[in-house]
């Protein structure tokens, strides 16, 4: 079995290129890759329609020429993923080759949009695949309620090795409840939707009350420079700007803060909280995506379907000020992400599902 994954370059920041570069080395199986996507540099319009007819380019020659059994591509539900990989899907099918949808990114109003008036072209280009991948059991229900004869499985996200290689808990747990200062850690692509401004405010409420609690903002994207004059006029003290942060940086973030808050208005599976998890922190967000099929309130953290900075600056207060339920909280939090979302597990849930789909045997 041979199998050709095709995602954004894997230095790039977004969750599908984490995902991959996670995974790096950890398949037994031959896998290529095939980098699509926008690029460094490109200035849209002419550069745009250049780099797609290179990309389809390139596919056409590997798949003819390489032997693979089982292409793999991975859109997120908007509009213009779904356009560029579902020419993708068609080209392999035309070259009769099996395929495998893996929906990345899941955007309620997309989702609304395709079941109100785009089903029958959903169905029509994607209905083409021999199986889906998502990341939620909701999903799973909705794509399995537009394309009713094809599996649809379901998969986690994956921590990162080398960010943890040397991480001990107990050591981090100890050294965080003995700090002079709380930090909050709000860690994304910093765009309203991740709830940004909520964080924020959150924030400001716990510190008229708890002045040695900070907000670490780790990330880059179009609301940084409005998010600093936000902070700057409302005159919220104790607020970082990190930037995007990567590799060793990210790694002593998330080894030195206490906790996430994410009140994220829609999502897949955040990368983020598994992230944190993963790092033993204790995360404040909403009910979103794959987080329903394991999230607990009180155990990982706590959940709201609130967006409002108030809900949010009490639950901080809530595990602030209480030693004992962060020490429960963090160590859950670390176990959990251990026994679940390694990336070998991750690997070998993707060849499992490669198999059966090559195979035509869907049960897993």
């Amino acid at each position: 079995m041979k199998v050709l994954i095709l995602h954004p370059d894997l230095r790039d920041a977004g969750g599908v290129a984490g995902y991959y570069r996670k995974l790096d080395g950890k398949f037994s199986i031959t896998v290529g890759h095939l980098i699509i996507g926008t690029r460094p540099g490109e200035r849209g319009g002419v550069d745009t329609v250049r780099r797609m007819l290179s990309d389809v380019r390139l596919f056409i020659r590997k798949i003819r020429k390489e032997n693979y059994t089982l292409v793999h591509v991975n859109p997120s539900l908007d509009p213009k993923s779904l356009l560029r990989d579902g020419l993708f899907l068609i080209i392999a099918g035309l070259c009769h080759k099996r395929t495998l949808v893996f929906i990345r990114g899941w955007k309620d109003r997309y989702e609304n949009l395709i079941h109100r008036h785009w089903r029958w072209l959903f169905r029509g280009v994607f209905g083409r695949a021999d199986a889906f991948i998502v990341l939620s059991q909701a999903f799973k229900r909705t794509l399995a309620s537009w394309i009713t004869n094809k599996p649809v499985y379901s998969a986690f996200t994956a921590l990162d090795d080398e960010a943890l290689a040397g991480f001990d808990m107990r050591s981090a747990l100890e050294a965080r409840l003995s700090a002079p200062r709380w930090r909050v850690l709000f860690i994304s692509r910093l765009i309203k939707e991740k709830g940004l401004y909520e964080t924020i405010d959150a924030v400001g409420m716990v510190s008229r009350h708890l002045p040695g609690v900070d907000l670490l903002v780790a990330g880059d994207g179009p609301e940084l420079a409005p998010a600093r004059q936000y902070v700057h006029r409302a005159g919220i003290p104790n607020v970082r700007f990190l930037g995007y942060v990567r590799g060793e940086e990210k790694a002593w973030v998330l080894r030195h803060a206490h906790l996430l808050c994410f009140p994220t208005y829609d999502e897949g599976m955040p990368n983020t909280v598994i992230e944190c998890m993963g790092f033993g922190l204790p995360v404040i967000t909403r009910p979103v995506g794959g987080l329903v099929d394991f999230f607990q309130d009180g155990i990982h953290g706590y959940v709201t379907d609130s967006k409002e900075p108030a809900v949010f600056a009490g639950l901080i207060r809530r595990i602030v000020e209480d030693k004992a339920l962060y020490r429960k909280m963090a160590l859950a939090n670390y176990a959990f992400a251990q026994k679940n979302f390694k990336p070998c597990q991750a690997a070998r849930r993707l060849e499992s599902i490669y198999e059966a789909v090559s195979n035509g045997n869907h049960r897993l």
